[in-house]
């Protein structure tokens, strides 16, 4: 989490996305940014590697041998590496 300098929008900050890669030395892909808890305040996560470049994990569906439509069903991992699942009924796929 970074404090901006007084004065600078946070919108202005998330739009220099490749400024900030270029400063840092890394590719526009290995960047993450979002807004902060407060206006002035900017989360920045920056990837060690290119994100979803390697060898592919199989996806958890793979292992499962029934699933509930009615429940949040597992459908890979995010760029930190979390579970994310999605609940189908909320986004009418039945």
């Amino acid at each position: 989490t970074l404090d901006l300098p007084s004065g600078t929008p946070l919108k202005k900050a998330l739009t220099a996305k490749t400024g900030v890669a270029s400063a840092l030395g890394v590719k526009v892909q290995q960047l993450h940014q979002a807004p902060g808890d407060r206006e002035g305040r900017l989360q920045l996560r920056v990837s060690l590697h290119l994100p979803f470049t390697g060898k592919p994990d199989p996806g958890p569906l793979l292992d499962l041998n029934c699933i509930n439509l009615w429940r949040a069903i597992p459908m890979g991992v995010n760029l930190r590496g979390q579970e994310v699942s999605t609940s189908w009924v909320e986004r009418s796929g039945l």
